[in-house]
């Protein structure tokens, strides 16, 4: 692995199980993740967009093993990190971290913020009380907070002061990688924008590197440095956020650029006509599953998925038209 890699992803697979119908329910299987690969390189934003239920943070939780995946590689430093057991993932999760959506809902409501902050730092034993109030103070102000908010509870504070508890909790242990799932999207748009500044500024002062899920194309091109694009469980497109976003190759790429909102409406492009309904995960289609809503779909689209296919050296995409 090339030491400019931080991680690699390779053919992530998870599948889940659901029972329907009533009173006889019969077991499904859901292709949440199915065959994923990426690379995350140091210090670099890389971009997971899909609609709501494509796998993006489903993806997000199995490199964190928060979610165990049912087949694939996860290599942190070269070292696949799936087959390690707890005591040594414990360890690991230093060096990895999660920003979840609600900031709310991921802090204890009955917990005080200082409460919440030392929690971690004592678990794995990082200092007297001393020394853990001074790690505390420092990453308070790394992240805008003044030291009364130890004192407070999570209800007293606005959603984009929250967040940046939640990003404080995140730095706690130094990490390497924070994976970001939708941080932004529950805040208001000046918020936003505050909260995407903090987070480039912790990544020069940290040397972090980001998996960031989104869905909101306009956060991503400003954010991130390469993009990949999912639907239903896999990659369809990914490389440099210029090129990806300037020459989108794969039809569903194109079709989210066409319906993102632009300002200026001389300069919205013109809409791309998707027919039907995104396919369900427990049913998948033959073929390409974007086959049945694509554009320029051809016979063997119905019939085979794409293999994949590196374009240039910052592009790659899974479609038939360039093979």
């Amino acid at each position: 692995m090339s030491s400019d890699i931080l991680l690699r992803v390779e053919g992530l697979r998870k599948f889940f199980t659901v029972k329907r119908g009533f009173p006889n329910p019969v077991k499904l299987t859901v292709k949440a993740v199915d065959d994923v690969s990426f690379e995350v390189r140091r210090r670099e934003s890389f971009g997971l967009v899909g609609e709501s239920g494509c796998g993006k943070s489903t993806v997000g939780r199995s490199v964190l093993r928060l979610v165990e995946p049912d087949a694939g590689q996860i290599l942190l430093h070269g070292q696949d990190i799936l087959p390690l057991d707890r005591s040594h993932m414990q360890d690991l999760r230093q060096k990895m971290q999660i920003i979840f959506q609600d900031p709310y809902s991921s802090l204890n409501p009955r917990r005080k913020i200082g409460q919440t902050l030392a929690e971690p730092l004592r678990v794995h034993r990082m200092g007297t009380g001393g020394e853990i109030r001074a790690i505390i103070d420092r990453i308070l102000d790394d992240v805008g907070l003044s030291p009364e908010t130890l004192d407070k509870f999570p209800h007293e504070f606005s959603g984009g002061q929250r967040q940046r508890i939640a990003i404080a909790r995140a730095l706690i242990f130094r990490p390497e990688l924070i994976i970001a799932d939708e941080p932004v999207s529950a805040l208001d748009v000046s918020i936003q924008s505050q909260i995407l500044l903090l987070f480039e500024k912790l990544q020069a002062e940290y040397d972090l590197s980001y998996i960031f899920v989104a869905h909101d194309l306009a956060v991503v091109r400003y954010f991130c440095h390469r993009v990949a694009i999912m639907y239903l469980g896999r990659i369809v497109e990914q490389g440099d956020r210029n090129r990806l976003f300037e020459e989108p190759r794969h039809p569903y790429t194109r079709a989210l650029l066409a319906a993102s909102p632009i300002p200026d409406p001389r300069a919205r492009r013109r809409m791309a006509q998707l027919e039907g309904e995104v396919a369900s995960a427990i049913n998948t289609p033959e073929g390409c599953y974007f086959h049945p809503r694509c554009p320029e779909c051809r016979e063997i689209c119905r019939r085979e998925y794409p293999p994949w296919h590196w374009i240039a050296a910052d592009q790659g995409v899974a479609c038939h038209l360039y093979v």
